[in-house]
């Protein structure tokens, strides 16, 4: 292309290729005018996309991630045995409620075999 260029510099002459090559001038600037134009004609549509519904997404999708990750958590915690946690709609077991019943009842105590002894304060 060069050497084309070079020569029809020096004969001052047109050649077939060149003349081949410049009618897809037009279409080719056509082209670019046109990405141009479209690309001014969206750039509100992209701004509003990345300035308000790109974070509206984003906090959607971190708020499902923090559901299914509170869902699998306390599915673990339920299923772990030993836990000093209770089930919100459980049963409480008798041993806590007699511990309580005594707490009620004396103020202080403790369960030991199943029977409440108060504990001596020291005055």
């Amino acid at each position: 292309m060069v050497i084309i260029q070079v020569y029809e510099f020096e004969k001052k002459k047109e050649t077939f290729v060149s003349r081949f090559f410049a009618q897809f001038d037009d279409g080719v600037e056509a082209k670019i005018t046109h990405l141009f134009t479209w690309i001014y004609t969206k750039r509100d549509h992209v701004h509003f996309q990345v300035t308000h519904e790109f974070p509206r997404h984003t906090r959607y999708f971190f708020l499902l991630i923090k559901k299914s990750y509170e869902d699998k958590v306390t599915s673990l915690a339920i299923n772990t045995r030993g836990n000093r946690l209770l089930k919100n709609e459980g049963v409480v077991s008798p041993y806590l409620q007699d511990l309580s019943h005594g707490k009620m009842t004396s103020g202080t105590g403790s369960i030991v075999d199943n029977t409440i002894h108060e504990v001596e304060e020291r005055g």
